[in-house]
């Protein structure tokens, strides 16, 4: 229970007792629960979407589900996303490109992908079909989350960073409930014939490996930013995939 409510006050905004400072255990045994707090930080959003598409148009419902969304998240991933871009998208030396990433300030790369980030994620909660609403979402918080567990396996580029602490307080037992979650969301899905989940999960890894290919490349390995940017892309993919109208 310690490490599930970790994994909540660590994540989200939602209300947990505060169980003090986040020691390296703490947050690596909390990886367990990752996808668990993604998917119930989905279902608050997509009930928030389902309900207010009653009494709003669908447009304001998309923009207030994602300022909700952001909420709950308290930024926490598109602030990693933002860092990401300034120092991943310049052309710079490795020990600069980590200067970049603990610079409080962002630059132009930062902005502009925060802006386009929020944006499309407006755009695509507005064009998401009303029947996936409850999969989709939930699935795509989920998945970022988890993504999140499969990056504390890379090389840290920072040793004594947050993910590097993350990935140092994890045990092997920690993959259990974090798949085991994972694959009971995959078997409803399917169970309710979303067969576009199995697609939505090959891209969103694909891109995740990405993200971690080229962190490796240019930082030497992840940080707790490259987490973020990679949970925040993630959630995009997926929701693309639910959008798409050839399903």
């Amino acid at each position: 229970m310690k490490y599930l409510l970790v994994a909540f006050g660590f994540l989200s905004t939602l209300p947990v007792p505060q169980l003090g400072d986040y020691d390296p255990k703490a947050l690596g045994r909390s990886t367990a629960w990752f996808p668990l707090v993604g998917l119930v930080m989905g279902a608050i959003v997509a009930g928030a979407h389902y309900g207010l598409s009653f009494v709003l148009p669908l447009p304001l419902v998309a923009v207030l589900s994602t300022v909700l969304w952001i909420a709950l998240s308290g930024g926490l991933h598109l602030d990693g996303l933002g860092d990401s871009f300034d120092a991943l998208l310049c052309a710079t030396t490795p020990e600069r490109r980590l200067e970049i990433l603990k610079d409080v300030h962002l630059g132009a790369y930062g902005v502009i992908g925060l802006v386009c980030a929020i944006l499309l994620k407006a755009i695509l909660l507005y064009s998401l079909p009303a029947a996936q609403v409850f999969i989709a979402i939930p699935l795509a918080a989920a998945t970022a989350r988890w993504v999140m567990v499969l990056a504390t396996q890379q090389p840290s580029a920072r040793p004594g960073g947050l993910g590097d602490m993350t990935k140092q307080g994890m045990k092997k037992t920690d993959w259990i409930p974090a798949v085991l979650i994972m694959l009971i969301l995959i078997a409803v899905s399917v169970y309710l014939q979303y067969w576009q989940v199995l697609i939505a999960l090959a891209v969103a890894h694909l891109l995740a490996f990405i993200v971690f290919w080229s962190a490796r490349k240019k930082l030497g390995g992840l940080t707790g930013d490259i987490f973020g940017l990679s949970a925040e892309l993630v959630e995009l993919a997926v929701l693309t995939v639910f959008c798409l109208t050839v399903f």
